[in-house]
C-alpha cells in the first residue's frame, strides 16, 4: 500500500505547490513594484501637471502659467 497508507499521493504534491505559490508572490511584488510611479518627478500626485496641461490646451498664455506655478510653488509669497 506505500507509505501513509495510500495516501502518500496527495502530500508529494505540496512542496511542489509551495514554491509555486512562493514564485507566483516574487512576481506579484516584482510587478508592483514595476508599475509604481516615483513621486515629486512628475507622477500623479503632481499638483502642477493640471497646470501645465491647461498651459498646453492654450487656456492660460504664459505669464499666467508662470505667476500660478510660482504661487503654487511658495515663491509668489512675501513674508
Amino acid at each position: 500500500m506505500g507509505y501513509f497508507g495510500g495516501m502518500a499521493g496527495p502530500w508529494m504534491f505540496l512542496p511542489i505547490l509551495f514554491w509555486l505559490l512562493v514564485l507566483a508572490g516574487i512576481v506579484f511584488v516584482v510587478y508592483a513594484l514595476a508599475r509604481r510611479q516615483p513621486m515629486g518627478a512628475g507622477g500623479a500626485d503632481d499638483p502642477l501637471r493640471p497646470l501645465a496641461a491647461r498651459y498646453a490646451r492654450g487656456e492660460i498664455d504664459r505669464e499666467q502659467y508662470l505667476k500660478m506655478r510660482e504661487d503654487m510653488e511658495g515663491r509668489g509669497r512675501q513674508p
